[in-house]
């Protein structure tokens, strides 16, 4: 009878897990659980974000990352250090290394304005508007982006270099992704790949300003050319044409002459339009100017 209302009471098979949890609700009707609730506290709460200094609070929690809304840093282990002990365990100079501002810009994002310092304590929202307004049409072209190449690569089919070794090549992004990433051909031009291959890093600020059109990319490609490749836009290198004077004035053999004058441009622009290169024989036709009666 004993083990009838034993098996009855606890049904078979049972797991200590079920035996727990039986207990639990046994002792949480009785009326010692119903007047002592038992909560379960975390062992461990983050503590405010930055909260680094000796004597000054950290600053809030938007500026290193954390949520927005509030102006002011807090920190309870600096509020409930004494200050006797906070000077004690600081000089004047890291007081005065604590105390600096970069008023009224950021001190940890470049370029932002510090979110003590402003109206309300959370992003600009002009500055960081979304990509697309309401209802503008997507027209952001297919970007291409640097990679350095780590072999010589040849494209037999069109009988030209991919790239060089350790040349950085604007290619498509997802012949990059599909082809050349995962042969270990190419690797993403960054700043820390420039610093391991033992190259001079380049910043190639790839993604910091996104064309929304075409012409905005054709802008940007000139802009990033003038950055990139400075040599391009040298004195010596736009006049390379130059060094010895304009064409125009140097002298020209005419042994093999056909009589034929290439017109300057001052000469072409009053000859007609329709032409695509204005040539002429001979001489210059003297035309006499006709008398204009006007009134």
């Amino acid at each position: 009878m004993e083990e009838y209302a034993l098996l009855t009471f606890f049904p078979f098979p049972f797991s200590p897990q079920q035996l727990l949890v039986y207990i639990g609700t046994r002792l949480r009707n009785t009326a010692w659980m119903r007047c002592c609730r038992l909560l379960a506290v975390a062992p461990w709460v983050p503590p405010p974000r930055h909260d680094v200094h000796v004597t000054m609070p950290p600053p809030p929690g938007g500026e290193v990352g954390g949520s927005f809304g509030v102006s002011q840093g807090y920190s309870d282990r600096l509020a409930r250090t004494p200050y006797w002990k906070r000077m004690a365990l600081s000089t004047y100079a890291l007081r005065m290394k604590e105390n600096e501002t970069r008023y009224p810009m950021s001190a940890h994002r470049p370029g932002e304005y510090d979110m003590r310092y402003t109206v309300t304590p959370y992003p600009d929202h002009v500055k960081h508007r979304p990509l697309l307004e309401v209802g503008e049409a997507r027209r952001i072209p297919t970007l291409r982006i640097p990679v350095i190449f780590l072999v010589n690569l040849f494209d037999e089919e069109r009988g030209v270099w991919f790239g060089r070794k350790y040349e950085t090549v604007y290619v498509d992004r997802s012949f990059a992704r599909e082809e050349l990433l995962p042969q270990r051909y190419a690797i993403y031009a960054t700043h820390e790949a420039y610093t391991l291959l033992g190259l001079p890093p380049v910043n190639h600020a790839i993604h910091e300003e996104i064309p929304k059109t075409e012409e905005d990319y054709k802008k940007l490609l000139e802009k990033q050319s003038y950055d990139e490749e400075r040599w391009k836009y040298s004195i010596e290198y736009l006049f390379r044409r130059y060094e010895a004077g304009p064409p125009e004035l140097l002298d020209k053999s005419e042994d093999e002459w056909d009589g034929v004058e290439e017109l300057s441009a001052s000469s072409a622009a009053g000859a007609s339009k329709g032409d695509g290169a204005a040539k002429r024989k001979g001489p210059i036709k003297q035309r006499k100017a006709r008398k204009i009666k006007l009134f």
